[in-house]
């Protein structure tokens, strides 16, 4: 990700003073429309790191003829890959990410450990990439926003939170793990109740 996407809440502090309820309508549909972006961000750093992995697994093949056809199956799905770009749809950029994993083809690594070791390293920092930045890089920004829009809205005296604000809190009690993954969109399947374009 080049240009870090920036978060500007300062529209809305100047709401404060307005209506309540249009006041927490402007700052959760600001919210949902800065997910959408997070999670757009995520899915292209998420194509770029499994392009990285799948060339870096092609080199490492290279020199084990007894893997030709895995390999050239990895060559095609890179080249398929290629027409996924920034302004591809989110479903496509979701399907070669996912895709390639789904096919079942692997075949069994035989060897020394070393050859295991060599042919296991480009999968191995692909996780390492998707951990240490794409998952970490999400968790920063959405917990910055949820910080923003708690921070705006008003909840009338004695009412609870209602549920978008029940699982911002459960997902900052959970941390970065499973429910990092999912949680765009199950954000993003409440924007519709919010009445949010």
């Amino acid at each position: 990700m080049l240009f870090p996407r920036i978060i500007c809440f300062l529209p809305l502090l100047a709401l404060a003073r307005s209506d309540p309820v249009e006041t927490n309508s402007a700052a959760i549909c600001e919210f949902f429309q800065h997910v959408r972006a997070f999670q757009e961000d995520w899915w292209d750093d998420s194509v770029v790191a499994m392009r990285t992995m799948l060339q870096e697994m092609i080199v490492a093949l290279e020199p084990y003829p007894e893997y030709e056809e895995y390999r050239k199956t990895m060559q095609d799905y890179v080249e398929q890959g290629r027409t996924i770009v920034k302004s591809s749809r989110l479903e496509d950029k979701v399907a070669f990410v996912q895709g390639f994993n789904e096919r079942g083809d692997q075949p069994v690594l035989t060897g020394s450990p070393a050859k295991k070791q060599a042919l296991t390293r480009p999968l191995d920092n692909f996780k390492s990439n998707m951990i240490f930045k794409v998952l970490t890089e999400f968790h920063k920004k959405l917990l910055k926003a949820a910080d923003d829009v708690e921070r705006v809205v008003r909840f009338p005296d004695n009412s609870p939170k209602d549920e978008l604000f029940r699982l911002l809190e459960k997902y900052r009690r959970s941390g970065i793990g499973s429910l990092t993954e999912d949680i765009a969109s199950r954000i993003l399947a409440l924007k519709d109740k919010y009445q949010c374009a």
